[in-house]
C-alpha cells in the first residue's frame, strides 16, 4: 500500500476545525488544587474563623497567636508541593513523547499535541500508541495491550484491526490512521475515573489528626461552658464579649497547633535531603509512607551494560550451520544487537521470509520461515528454556551452562516444525 499521508494544506484545515490532539496529559496537580487542599481543611477553617472574629474585636495579638502557626504550616506545605509540581512539569516537558507520522509522503517526527485527525502514524518496536486508529499496513506487528485488557500475551495485529491508545508495539512495524484522540480515546474513557488525585494520610498523620480532632472537640465544650458561665456572671454586653473572646484564645491553647507545624517541617527537611540525591516527591508525606514499605518490586535487572555485543564462537551440530545462521540473521526483521552480531560474523544475504515470529522478552525466542534448497524450513532462535523441546541432543544444556558460568550470553539456533500464529 502506498501511504502518502496528509498534505500540509489538509493538516492546516483540520487544525482550523479543531480536529487536533490538543489535550494535554495531566502529570501533576494544579496550583488551585494544591492551595485548596492545604488551606481549606476543617481544622484550619475553625482557627481562621476565630482569627477573623478576634480581628473584628481588634484583638490583633490574640488573632496572631491563634492563626500564625497554622498559616506557617500551610505556607510550608504549599511551597513544598508547588516546587514538586514545577519539577514534574519540567520533566514531563523534556520527556514528552514524540510521534512519527507520514505527511507529504515523508516521515516526520512531531509532538503528540500536533497529531490531527486522519494522520498516518508509524509504530515500531518500543513505541506507544498515543491515539486510537485503524491499522492500514502491518509487518509482523504485535501489540501489548495488557494495560487496557489485563492480558499479558501480545496480540498480532492485521490490516483493519483497531489500535488502542495505551498499548505498546512489542515487535514489528505498523501504520495506522488516526480517528480518535484526546478524551474520546478508548484509554481515556476507560481510565477517566482512575485519574482522579486522592491524597492519602500516613499513619502518623491519621494519629495526630485523631488526637487534634479530640482536643478540638474538648475545647469547643469548654468554650460553650465558658460562654454560659460568663452569661451568668456579666450583664454588661461589651465586657461580656471581651471576656468571652479572651477566654476563647486561652481555651484554644488546648489544641496542639504547633504539632502539625513540626510534622510539616520534618517532611520538608526530609524532602530537601531526598531531592539532593535526585529523588522527587510530589507529596510531602511520601517520606513517611515510604518508611512503611517492606518490599520493592522492580521490572529491571539493574545490570549496567554498554549495549554492544561481540561474537565469540559457535558450536555446530550440523554441516550447514553457518548457512542456516546466515539465512536467519538476514531474514528476520528483529534487527537487534544479537542479530547484528550474527550478520557481522556470517555475512549478509538477500533473503525474504515467508512468515515470521519476532522476538519478545516474554516469548524468549523468534522464528523465521523461509525457502532453503527449494524447500520451506523454519529456523528458531532464542533461549534454551524456550527451545529445548525442539532438540534431540541432551548435551546442549551442559554446553550452555558452561558458557553461562563464564559470563557469556548464549544463543540457540535450530530448525524446527512450522508455527501457527
Amino acid at each position: 500500500m502506498d501511504l502518502t499521508g496528509l498534505t500540509t494544506e489538509e493538516v492546516n484545515e483540520r487544525i482550523s476545525k479543531g480536529e487536533v490532539n490538543s489535550v494535554e496529559q495531566v502529570v501533576s496537580r494544579t496550583y488551585k488544587d494544591i492551595i485548596f487542599k492545604n488551606v481549606f481543611t476543617a481544622f484550619n477553617i475553625i482557627l481562621f474563623a476565630l482569627g477573623a472574629i478576634l480581628i473584628c474585636f481588634q484583638e490583633y495579638i490574640n488573632a496572631l497567636a491563634a492563626t500564625f502557626v497554622i498559616c506557617l504550616s500551610v505556607t510550608v506545605a504549599t511551597i513544598q508541593e508547588v516546587r514538586a509540581k514545577r519539577r514534574l512539569d519540567k520533566i514531563a516537558l523534556l520527556m514528552r513523547p514524540k510521534v512519527v507520522v507520514i505527511r507529504d509522503s515523508k516521515e516526520c517526527e512531531i509532538d503528540q499535541t500536533e497529531v490531527v485527525k486522519d494522520d498516518i502514524i508509524k509504530l515500531s518496536s518500543g513505541d506507544q500508541a498515543l491515539v486510537d486508529g485503524t491499522l492500514l499496513e502491518s509487518e509482523y506487528l504485535e501489540m501489548d495491550e495488557s494495560l487496557l485488557t489485563g492480558e499479558s500475551h501480545t496480540v498480532r495485529k492485521k490490516e483493519a484491526d483497531r489500535i488502542f491508545s495505551g498499548s505498546y508495539c512489542v515487535t514489528g512495524i505498523g501504520y495506522y490512521r488516526v480517528d480518535a484522540f484526546g478524551e474520546s480515546t478508548f484509554a481515556s474513557e476507560m481510565l477517566s475515573s482512575a485519574k482522579q488525585f486522592k491524597k492519602k494520610k500516613t499513619p502518623l498523620q491519621m494519629e495526630t489528626t485523631a488526637v487534634t480532632e479530640l482536643l478540638v472537640f474538648v475545647s469547643i465544650i469548654f468554650m460553650i461552658l465558658m460562654i454560659i458561665i460568663n452569661l451568668i456572671k456579666h450583664f454588661d454586653s461589651s465586657v461580656l464579649v471581651t471576656t468571652i473572646v479572651n477566654n476563647a484564645v486561652i481555651v484554644l491553647d488546648i489544641v496542639p497547633v504547633a504539632l502539625l507545624l513540626l510534622i510539616v517541617i520534618a517532611y520538608m527537611v526530609s524532602a530537601v535531603r531526598m531531592a539532593d540525591t535526585g529523588v522527587l516527591l510530589q507529596n510531602s508525606n511520601s517520606i513517611e509512607a515510604l518508611s512503611h514499605v517492606n518490599v520493592v518490586c522492580m521490572d529491571k535487572t539493574g545490570t549496567i551494560t554498554t549495549n554492544r555485543l561481540n561474537y565469540r564462537e559457535e558450536i555446530q551440530y550440523v554441516e550447514d550451520a553457518d548457512e542456516i545462521a546466515k539465512l536467519f540473521a538476514n531474514a528476520t526483521g528483529s534487527k537487534n544487537r544479537t542479530v547484528e552480531a550474527l550478520i557481522k560474523k556470517f555475512g549478509e544475504a538477500d533473503v525474504k521470509p515467508l512468515d515470521e515470529i519476532r522476538f519478545t522478552s516474554e516469548r524468549k525466542y523468534s522464528a523465521v520461515k523461509l525457502t532453503y534448497n527449494g524447500k520451506p524450513i523454519t529456523i528458531y532462535s532464542g533461549a534454551y528454556s524456550a527451545l529445548r523441546d525442539n532438540l534431540d541432543r541432551q548435551d546442549v544444556k551442559d554446553v550452555i551452562d558452561s558458557y553461562a558460568k563464564m559470563g557469556y550470553r548464549t544463543l540457540l539456533l535450530t530448525v524446527g516444525p512450522d508455527f501457527e500464529m
